[in-house]
């Protein structure tokens, strides 16, 4: 998101202490911009900028003339996410990166289309360019547990709507406990809108999320209030210790 880069930005240029005290966690790509861009340009042009602006990127050049020359998707998927990453990368510490996580407008198709060895690929490539691990943003966390146990697939981590109004969480045969339960196994799980997007109060949230304390690995949350904030952080840092 724009707004998150110059925020950084205005962090490494005001105060660069908090920018080195951080981990990042970066979902990738802010899908609504390239929803936005379509609407005005039209699909195929939004892809020739694409093409055109990592042919003119010394650091994605090579790989996207091989991508084209070879018809090789994953290969331009992989410059694809490391374009998005670009800006991010000149300002965040190297050694603080943790994953880089793929946004569920991505996540939904690899599951809809199984594309396992487009996941794999990433992985490797993710790994040898950044030293960190993939993970995957999913509301539909069912077909994303049977898509990774069908594949075997082991990812980094996996960020999840999780709250007691099971809102934004696609479930059909299995229960959210037993999903979690698997899927704990294989990735470290990141909940997100814990809240229902402020459905519920973040004291029933935390009381919900307590029974998955020991299969969650951390937990977000947003607000405007730096106070309200701090004080969120605080509850929730008592709830995953």
């Amino acid at each position: 998101h724009i707004a998150n880069l110059e925020l950084l930005k205005h962090l490494t240029e005001y105060y660069p202490d908090v920018i080195e005290k951080l981990n990042y966690y970066v979902l990738v790509p802010y899908a609504a911009s390239y929803v936005r861009r379509s609407n005005v340009v039209g699909s195929p042009s939004l892809a020739k900028e694409f093409i055109k602006n990592s042919l003119r990127t010394p650091r994605l050049a090579i790989d996207t003339l091989s991508g084209i020359l070879t018809l090789n998707p994953e290969k331009l998927f992989k410059v694809f996410i490391m374009h998005e990453l670009l800006p991010y990368l000149k300002i965040m510490p190297r050694e603080k990166i943790r994953s880089i996580l793929l946004h569920e407008i991505l996540t939904e198709t690899i599951v809809a289309y199984n594309l396992a060895k487009l996941v794999k690929y990433l992985a490797k490539a993710i790994e040898k360019e950044l030293d960190v691990g993939l993970g995957l943003e999913s509301r539909n966390i069912e077909k994303l547990v049977e898509f990774v146990d069908y594949n075997n697939l082991v990812l980094a981590y996996v960020m999840t709507p999780l709250n007691p109004m099971n809102y934004q969480v696609a479930i059909f045969k299995r229960s959210v406990d037993e999903l979690i339960d698997s899927l704990s196994r294989r990735s470290r799980i990141i909940a997100i809108n814990i809240m229902a997007s402020g459905t519920i109060s973040l004291d029933e949230a935390i009381d919900y999320l307590k029974k998955f304390k020991s299969k969650i690995y951390a937990v977000t949350s947003a607000t405007t209030k730096p106070e309200r904030a701090y004080n969120n952080f605080r509850k929730l840092i008592q709830l995953l210790d």
